[in-house]
C-alpha cells in the first residue's frame, strides 16, 4: 500500500534532516548564537553551518527560500529595532504582512507628523526627506526647527528622545503621552492663565499652547486647520471686548474682515436683541430635540451656539446646546402648534440626526433667500425639519441663524437654520 504523498506548503518545504543534529563544542555553539543574531537564521540551519556540516556560502545555494527569509527578518530588525524576532520572522514568511505592515506605518507616520499620505510615502522610499521638506514648506520648517531644539534640550538634561516624539511635541499633538518629568499641575496651571488672556480660545487649546510652548501664532501656524483662526480673533476681541467671547470666535472663524464684521454684528444685532425679551418676559418654552423634548426659561447670554436656562422641566439643565434643537415655542401654546404639524414620511424614515458638519446642512443662503421672496410676495412658507415634521406659516422674523414661524392660529414657533431639511413658498 502506498503512502500518502505530503501535501506541499504554500511558502515551500522546509528543508528535512535524515541524521541527528551534531553536537557542538563551546565556539560552535558561539557561532551559531552569532549566526542567530546577526544573520537571523533559524536554530536548525544555523547549528548545521556553525558544526561545519556546510558553509554559509553552500546554505544559500541549498535553501534559497530559507536564506531569503532570514534576509528579510535581518532587514525588519534593522529597520524596526523595538521589534520581536518571533514578529520578524512571522512578517517574513509573506511578503503581503510586510508590505501591509509598511502602509500602516506610513498612516502612522502621516498621523503623527501631519503630513499627507502622499508625501509620506516619498518620504518612506528615499524620494524626499524631512530636512529636504523644510526647505520646501514653511510651516514644515518652524515644526522642523521646534522639534530639533525639542531634541537637543532632551540630551542637555540627560534624556534621549526619538524624531517621532519631538515632531509630535512640535506639532502640538495633545495625543503625545506625557514624559515623566512633566508637570501636569503646572500645565494645567498655565493653561487657565492663557485662558484668561486669550478667553475666546478653548481651554483645550490654552492648555496645548501651554504644554508645548505655543504662542497664539505658533499655534495657528502648527494646527492651522483647527486654531489657524487664534490671531484674527485676537484682533476682533481687541475691538469688540463687550461680546461674547463664542461670537468673537466664530466671526473669527468666520474669518471677517473689519467691514464684514461690523456687518454682521449689526445683522445679528436683532437676534440678541429678541433672546433678550424672552429672557425678560419670564416665560417658559418648549424645546423640541431630536430625541426627546423638554420646557425651561431662557437666561440673558450672547452665546451663538447654545442657550442658558433656568427652571428646567422635567430635568434640570442649565446650558443647551443649539445643535439639538429643532425648535422652540411658548410652553402654553405647544400643544396648538403640534396639532398643526404634518409629517414626511420620506424625511421621518432616513432618521436623521443633528446636522454637525456645515456641509450636512441645507445652505444658509438659499434659506434667506426663499424666505425674502415668500416675504416680498406676501405668501407662506412650507418648512420641513430632518425629523420630518412639516410646519406651514408666515415668516415673521428671521436672523442669519433662526427664523420665527408664525401659523394659522398665531401661535409661533422659533426654527433653527441648522434643522431645516426644506424650504419653499407657497403658491
Amino acid at each position: 500500500m502506498n503512502k500518502p504523498t505530503r501535501k506541499p506548503r504554500p511558502e515551500g518545504n522546509k528543508p528535512v534532516r535524515k541524521t541527528r543534529p551534531p553536537r557542538l563544542d563551546a565556539e560552535a555553539k558561539v557561532e551559531m548564537k552569532r549566526l542567530m543574531e546577526t544573520e537571523c537564521l533559524r536554530k536548525p540551519m544555523a547549528r548545521r553551518i556553525a558544526s561545519g556540516e556546510m558553509s554559509f556560502d553552500e546554505f544559500k545555494m541549498r535553501f534559497p527560500s530559507e536564506f531569503a527569509r532570514s534576509f528579510r527578518a535581518k532587514t525588519l530588525l534593522e529597520q524596526n529595532p523595538e521589534m520581536t524576532r518571533a514578529r520578524a520572522f512571522w512578517l517574513a514568511e509573506d511578503r503581503t504582512r510586510i508590505d501591509a505592515m509598511r502602509e500602516k506605518q506610513i498612516r502612522t507616520f502621516a498621523t503623527h507628523t501631519g503630513l499627507s499620505l502622499e508625501i509620506s510615502r516619498a518620504i518612506a522610499s528615499g524620494e524626499n526627506s524631512l530636512p529636504k521638506l523644510a526647505t520646501q514648506d514653511e510651516r514644515w520648517a518652524f515644526i522642523w526647527e521646534r522639534a530639533k531644539g525639542r531634541i537637543k534640550a532632551a540630551a542637555a538634561r540627560g534624556h534621549k528622545l526619538t524624531p517621532m516624539t519631538a515632531i509630535r511635541w512640535a506639532r502640538g499633538d495633545f495625543g503625545l503621552p506625557f514624559e515623566p518629568d512633566e508637570d501636569t499641575e503646572e500645565i494645567e496651571r498655565l493653561g487657565q492663565e492663557l485662558h484668561k488672556k486669550y478667553p475666546f480660545m478653548k481651554k483645550r487649546h490654552t492648555r496645548r499652547m501651554a504644554r508645548f510652548d505655543l504662542d497664539l501664532d505658533a499655534l495657528a501656524r502648527v494646527a492651522p486647520a483647527n486654531c489657524g483662526w487664534g490671531p484674527r480673533t485676537l484682533e476682533i476681541w481687541t475691538k469688540h471686548p463687550k461680546h461674547h467671547r463664542k461670537f468673537v470666535r466664530l466671526m473669527g472663524m468666520m474669518n471677517l474682515n473689519d467691514q464684514q464684521v461690523d456687518d454682521f454684528i449689526a445683522k445679528t444685532a436683532s437676534a440678541r436683541a429678541r433672546y433678550a425679551d424672552l429672557a425678560e418676559s419670564g416665560r417658559h418654552h418648549h424645546f423640541k430635540l431630536y430625541d426627546g423634548h423638554f420646557e425651561a426659561q431662557f437666561v440673558q447670554d450672547d452665546n451663538p451656539f447654545s442657550w442658558r436656562l433656568q427652571n428646567a422641566r422635567p430635568t434640570e439643565r442649565s446650558k443647551q446646546s443649539k445643535l439639538q434643537v429643532l425648535f422652540f415655542c411658548p410652553a402654553d401654546a405647544a400643544t396648538a402648534i403640534f396639532s398643526l404639524a404634518s409629517q414626511d414620511p420620506a424625511v421621518k424614515e432616513r432618521a436623521l440626526n443633528a446636522a454637525h458638519d456645515a456641509t450636512d446642512r441645507l445652505e444658509q443662503q438659499l434659506i434667506i433667500e426663499t424666505i425674502e421672496r415668500a416675504q416680498s410676495a406676501n405668501r407662506q412658507l412650507r418648512v420641513t425639519l430632518r425629523d420630518g415634521s412639516s410646519f406651514v406659516g408666515e415668516a415673521a422674523w428671521f436672523s442669519p441663524f433662526e427664523l420665527q414661524l408664525k401659523l394659522k392660529n398665531n401661535a409661533w414657533l422659533m426654527i433653527l437654520f441648522h434643522a431645516i431639511y426644506h424650504i419653499e413658498t407657497l403658491t
